[in-house]
């Protein structure tokens, strides 16, 4: 049985048992595949940069010829080098996918508070633009009054 959560005031579904999979495949291949042992956050930036700039191309052929598969091929690769940078961390117990997915949420609660709220009256883009920098200037001044004094 799929597993559903909601998105707040639209009540789309997520299927989330398939990221439990890639999650799972993803430390399998870590488990038992030599090459996959071997990478590092570091050793895996060419990889990761190769792999925006096919997604890239894609998101261009898909605008012009609607390429439907080949940008959903290039955005499951990208998404490949998102679970491998999390497992990796998860490895050396620095944080794991969970904590990436919770982060984007907090980032989103920062800067765009208004998907979190009942509204559903279109956000101008004004609007949103100055809410993004307001959150982003606000994390900013966060970690710079997190940084330990010199």
């Amino acid at each position: 049985m799929v597993s559903e959560q909601f998105f707040p005031g639209k009540g789309a579904p997520i299927r989330g048992d398939s990221l439990v999979r890639v999650q799972w495949v993803m430390a399998r291949a870590l488990e038992i595949g030599e090459w996959e042992r071997s990478m590092t956050h570091q050793s895996l930036i060419p990889y990761l940069r190769e792999e925006v700039a096919e997604f890239a191309e894609a998101v261009e052929q898909w605008e012009t010829a609607g390429a439907e598969d080949e940008l959903l091929a290039e955005l499951s690769d990208v998404l490949l080098q998102v679970l491998f940078h999390a497992e990796l961390a998860r490895r050396r117990g620095a944080f794991d996918l969970s904590d990436v997915a919770a982060a984007f949420e907090g980032k989103m609660r920062s800067r765009a508070p208004y998907l979190f709220g009942d509204g559903v009256d279109i956000v101008p883009e004004a609007e949103q633009v100055r809410l993004w920098q307001e959150g982003k200037e606000r994390e900013k001044a966060q970690k710079k009054a997190q940084r330990p004094r010199e």
